[in-house]
């Protein structure tokens, strides 16, 4: 804060005029400016928690009212006089329940196949951390003996450098993010051959064994990936589960690629022995 000083006239105990100084003290302009964005989210926060509670009370008021028509069908079939009566009534609350149990079942499969989708990705982010953590040492090892592909390692350090800087993207974001490195580090492997020097480096070799597994336990987790994503795409994209896909907003998702390096079963252990 700083302060401004500005004149003032006041009276005194005589009522005579007097002219004062008061100090008003003003925010610097970033300060305004944060206390401003922060009011922003508060009331933004705020928005979205009358949203959800005026969603929940939509589907509370929803659930009495099919309760309560429930409860009127089996009034009317109890105390109706004769059976053509009741079986007029049976038959409506029938196909109700029918379609509230089918809708039900296709809410319940909807979201099984997302949380297996969120599963098999909490699976392969593991593994895809331990790959960002090795990445470092790999290129300040590799940058010591290669020459003609400062492009590539430059592009890596890049690329890890902007997921680093956004540790919260969504998942369909860092996905394609990732599928780009893992682009790099195939060429990166193919590059290692031409590097005699290289491949006998001892740090190189430590490095070698450490990225070899990874890329295996990768491979595996992004099998398993793949196919909760190919499930959940499927049912988003069927009959009849795409209707309640589109009600609840599901999209379909991006599968983790296989680089064309990889396509040609390019791997660690063999281009590093």
């Amino acid at each position: 804060m700083h302060c401004v000083s500005t004149n003032r006239t006041l009276f005194n105990s005589e009522l005579e005029p007097v002219t004062v100084a008061v100090c008003r003290y003003v925010m610097p302009e970033h300060i305004t400016h944060y206390s401003l964005l922060i009011t922003h989210y508060s009331l933004l926060i705020t928005h979205y928690s009358l949203l959800i509670t005026h969603y929940s009370l939509l589907i509370t008021h929803y659930s009495l009212l099919i309760t309560q028509l429930i409860t009127h069908y089996s009034l009317f079939i109890i105390f109706a006089p004769t059976k053509p009566q009741r079986m007029t009534y049976l038959i409506p609350l029938i196909i109700l329940v029918v379609l509230i149990l089918i809708i039900i079942g296709l809410y319940n499969s909807l979201i099984n196949r997302k949380n297996q989708v969120e599963n098999a990705f909490g699976s392969i982010d593991a593994m895809l951390k331990k790959r960002f953590d090795l990445i470092p040492n790999l290129v300040e090892t590799v940058k010591q003996y290669m020459t003609y592909e400062k492009d590539i390692l430059t592009k890596i350090v890049e690329l890890r450098g902007s997921i680093n800087a956004n540790p919260t993207m969504p998942a369909q974001e860092r996905i394609g993010m990732e599928n780009q490195m893992t682009g790099l580090l195939s060429q990166l492997r193919v590059a290692v051959e031409n590097y005699p020097d290289l491949k006998a480096n001892n740090s190189f070799i430590q490095l070698q064994s450490a990225w070899t597994e990874i890329e295996e336990q990768l491979s595996a987790a992004r099998r398993t990936y793949n196919a909760a994503i190919t499930a959940y795409n499927n049912s988003v994209e069927m009959f009849p589960t795409n209707i309640m896909a589109r009600m609840m907003n599901y999209q379909r998702k991006e599968v983790l690629t296989i680089e064309e390096a990889e396509r040609k079963n390019f791997s660690a252990k063999v281009l590093f022995n």
